[in-house]
């Protein structure tokens, strides 16, 4: 049993130009040459955030909707984690005063944290 290798250049049947490179066909020709390029229009720019006033707001909107609930003797709080910048909704039995559900739930805030703290591990906060 014997190979045979085949060191001949590529059959005559195949013209030169298949064998060109792909990006040659693609660069721009004397017509496109001429053509100025787009110029897209800048966006307008957004106003600047006001973190501390969005928070101040935030904390009015919570105090105004628990004190809504209270006047309809509903056991409904919301209040605001700051570790983690989250709204916390807790619903509770009015007459025994157990947690009926809470959203985001206790265990997710507690993950929540220590990702939060972990997260401090990985940075560096030198400047």
């Amino acid at each position: 049993m014997s190979i045979e290798l085949n060191t001949q250049s590529p059959p005559a049947a195949i013209p030169s130009r298949a064998t060109e490179p792909l990006v040659a066909k693609l660069q721009p020709g004397p017509a496109q040459a001429d053509k100025s390029p787009i110029v897209q229009p800048e966006a307008p720019k957004p106003p600047p955030v006001d973190m501390a006033k969005m928070q101040k707001d935030l904390e009015e909107a919570i105090g105004r909707l628990n004190d809504h609930m209270k006047k309809n003797n509903t056991q409904l709080s919301f209040s605001m984690d700051n570790t983690l910048n989250q709204v916390v909704v807790v619903v509770k039995n009015q007459q025994t005063g157990n947690v009926v559900r809470q959203i985001p739930n206790e265990a997710a805030l507690r993950m929540a944290h220590h990702i939060e703290e972990t997260r401090g591990l990985f940075e560096d906060h030198n400047i």
